[in-house]
């Protein structure tokens, strides 16, 4: 929600700097993982992006979910494998 906000608000840069902000903040407080970076930040940009383009608040919550749920979870498996290795990715344990 803060996200959406923000982009509405703000718009999608100052969202993306509020998001970082944010997951640092989450990271010191040791209440987040690395994780917390690419998801937040693209969602935010994205949702302020598609605002700022339609001026839909609609569009706004989609570009949330879309930018943390799909694109910063394909973002992060690169990340997960550049910081655990390829092992660190298995779905079933052996």
């Amino acid at each position: 929600m803060v996200n959406v906000l923000s982009g509405i608000i703000l718009g999608p840069w100052w969202a993306l700097g509020q998001a970082l902000a944010t997951s640092i903040l989450r990271n010191l407080l040791g209440t987040g993982t690395v994780f917390a970076f690419p998801g937040s930040m693209i969602g935010a940009f994205l949702a302020g992006w598609l605002y700022q383009k339609f001026k839909k608040p609609v569009l706004a919550v989609l570009g949330e979910v879309v930018g943390t749920g799909l694109v910063g979870a394909l973002v992060a498996v690169p990340l997960a494998m550049l910081l655990f290795g390829k092992g660190g990715l298995r779905l079933t344990t052996t």
